[in-house]
C-alpha cells in the first residue's frame, strides 16, 4: 500500500498527528512526504527551524513493520532531522531498503550521518 501527502506544506501539529497516525502501521510499504516543510515551523523557506515533527515521524518509521520505501525530499530536515532520520534507519526493526533524503539543506556531516545509518542496514 502506497501513501502520498506530498506537497501539503504541514503545520506542526499536522506533522505530529501524522506521525500519530503512521505508528504500528503494518500495511504501508510506501511513504511519500516529500515537499512539506517538515523542519519548519511554518510553510516558507524563512521560517524557524523546527525539528518536532521530524523526529515525530522519525519515532514512528521503525513501528511501520511493512514500510520499505519512503520519499522524505524536499522537506529542510537540515542536519538535526538527518540525525533523527538516521536514528530511524539503526533500528533494528526498521524495514526500510530505500530512502530518500535529497534536497535537504544537508551539510556534510547530515549527509554522513544518513549514509552511515543506510549502510548499517
Amino acid at each position: 500500500m502506497k501513501f502520498i501527502i506530498s506537497d501539503n506544506a504541514l503545520c506542526a501539529a499536522g506533522r505530529k498527528a501524522l506521525a500519530e497516525a503512521l505508528k504500528d502501521n503494518q500495511i504501508m510499504t510506501e511513504l511519500n512526504i516529500a515537499s512539506n516543510y517538515l523542519g519548519k515551523d511554518r510553510a516558507s523557506a524563512y521560517a524557524d527551524e523546527d525539528m518536532s515533527g521530524v523526529i515525530a515521524i522519525g519515532d514512528a518509521i521503525p513501528t511501520m513493520g511493512a514500510l520499505t520505501t519512503l520519499n522524505i525530499s524536499s522537506n529542510y530536515l537540515y542536519d538535526a532531522g538527518a540525525d533523527a532520520l538516521a536514528g530511524a534507519l539503526k533500528a533494528p526493526n526498521c524495514a526500510l531498503t530505500s530512502v530518500d533524503a535529497s534536497d535537504n539543506e544537508l551539510t556534510d556531516k547530515g549527509k554522513k550521518a544518513l549514509q552511515q545509518a543506510a549502510g548499517s542496514r
